[in-house]
């Protein structure tokens, strides 16, 4: 039994089913002990086997499921804090706190800067990003060919509007950002940075019509070097992504960059993680970036951008690290697989363009 990630219970029994045949086994006893609210709790429910074998010793795990039972309570904290400073200038607008500070170009709609505890934590702009490394998979369905026209569609956009509007204890951004496909699309960003240092980003895509399915959708956030050591509430500990994600189990994990980066024969998207709840990535000298939401995201820290893995034909030619490029993602379509030189990903796990596409995130 888990509470927001954190086991608090656990026991076994012994069980009996013969070939062909199902056994009921009741927990509404074991349930029953538990005050099951203001809180998510998940049952993992997990067999072994018995007695050691030519294939397993006693004890390995052959097959798991978990349950959420209640649903986890989302409560968005209420700014305590008043904002120092906003300046507004022609080229940006500059966001100060007690122990913060953000800077959203006029130019482009990016944050270029975000200074938390006086370091910078960025290592450059904060883009939409609709592109993944291709996979093997993609290479051979010719995703790259299909759908190339959203490979810098994020990092290329046009601002077209933006509207800053002071509040009393917070200010609030809106962005309007052209995307460069064919027919035009559109990426609505809305920042609202509260005196508290919590930037509130809301995300809304309207893909223009007819368009190739999207890889991913999300924000990239390349932050500098020294964040590496990471920690999530979410499906783990390995990689897994929309489709394949059913051998990773919810729980509580930590890792880092450079153990995430999977030598695959050529690089390509790799430690992406579904279904998570918070994510904590830190610079080893006390400064944190936390990202919450009241929806599941998908989070992958990483050495590369897609860009470099993708020219990379072997892991030794990429080139040295210079970053950490955090995606805090709405989704990011299934890898496929049913073999490797013509099958898309099934239709169920595609982010096709024919609709509107919205989620929301907390970045403290």
């Amino acid at each position: 039994m888990l509470k927001d990630g954190e086991e608090i219970a656990s026991d076994s029994i012994s069980v009996s089913c013969k070939p062909l045949s199902s056994v009921t086994i009741d927990l509404k006893d074991v349930l029953a002990n538990y005050v099951m609210e203001g809180n998510e709790y998940i049952i993992t429910i997990s067999f072994h086997t018995m007695k050691d074998s030519l294939w397993a010793e006693k004890g390995y795990e052959i097959a798991f499921d978990q349950f959420v039972l209640t649903d986890r309570i989302y409560v968005q904290s209420v700014p305590s804090l008043s904002l120092k400073n906003i300046e507004e200038t022609n080229e940006q607008v500059k966001v100060e706190g007690e122990t913060f500070s953000i800077t959203v170009s006029k130019t482009s709609g990016f944050i270029t800067s975000f200074i938390k505890q006086g370091v910078e934590v960025l290592a450059g702009p904060v883009v939409p990003n609709y592109w993944r490394a291709l996979t093997d998979n993609d290479r051979g369905n010719k995703l790259g060919e299909r759908a190339g026209i959203w490979e810098h569609a994020g990092r290329s956009a046009v601002l077209e509007q933006m509207n800053v509007k002071e509040l009393d204890k917070t200010v609030q951004i809106e962005t309007v950002l052209q995307l460069q496909t064919s027919p035009v699309s559109r990426c609505r960003i809305h920042y609202e940075i509260t005196g508290d240092g919590e930037i509130l980003v809301a995300f809304e895509l309207l893909p223009g019509e007819s368009l190739p399915e999207i890889p991913e959708i999300g924000i990239i956030l390349p932050l500098v070097k020294s964040f590496e050591a990471f920690s999530w509430y979410g499906k783990g500990p390995h990689e897994n992504y929309w489709d394949r994600e059913k051998g990773a189990k919810i729980g509580l994990y930590s890792s880092t960059v450079e153990n995430e980066f999977i030598p695959y024969l050529k690089p390509q998207e790799h430690g992406n993680k579904i279904d998570v709840r918070w994510f904590v990535i830190d610079n080893g000298a006390g400064v944190k970036l936390h990202v919450t939401s009241d929806s599941l995201l998908e989070m992958n820290a990483g050495a590369y951008s897609a860009t470099e893995l993708q020219e990379a034909g072997h892991t030794y030619q990429l080139p040295e690290r210079t970053k950490t490029y955090l995606r805090v993602n709405h989704k990011q379509m299934g890898v496929g697989g049913d073999d490797s030189w013509n099958a898309k990903t099934h239709p169920e796990f595609t982010l096709f363009s024919d609709q509107t596409y919205q989620y929301s995130f907390i970045l403290k």
